[in-house]
């Protein structure tokens, strides 16, 4: 029953994860390098992650492109936590992914991003297939 749970919770999030058309799909920080620092070192994630949502902020950008960037953030920090095989990461990882839900004026995207770190933080980040911005949406 726990697995059929699993399933479809990862089924759920699979859907809110799905990018949204008409969104800007491109980062304005280094997707690459939040995949590269929060795989090797999960605790130096957090710091990375409040600066660019810092920068993010000062780039005065409207709701929706704020949210896609949010999206885009926490999607690249599911990819650490896919990456980094580490069980103590996968707690630091969901509690980075918590913050950036508490980021977003949109409260889907927000419960998707947490849906996300509530799998992540059980160990389950590779039931995940990243396919985009997670949760983003117009609020």
């Amino acid at each position: 029953m726990n697995g059929i749970l699993k399933t479809i919770a990862a089924c759920s999030v699979i859907s809110l994860a799905t990018a949204t058309p008409g969104f800007a799909q491109v980062a304005l920080f280094d997707t690459t390098n939040v995949e590269a620092v929060c795989a090797a070192s999960p605790t130096d994630c957090d710091a990375l992650i409040q600066q660019i949502i810092a920068q993010l902020k000062a780039a005065g950008l409207d709701a929706n492109s704020f949210a896609s960037q949010l999206g885009l953030l926490a999607s690249s920090v599911l990819v650490a936590a896919q990456n980094s095989g580490s069980s103590n990461a996968a707690s630091i990882l969901g509690a980075t992914l918590r913050v950036i839900a508490s980021e977003s004026s949109d409260p889907d995207q927000a419960n998707a991003i947490l849906a996300v770190a509530a799998i992540v933080e059980a160990g389950d980040a590779d039931t995940i297939v990243v396919s985009g911005p997670i949760g983003a949406s117009p609020a």
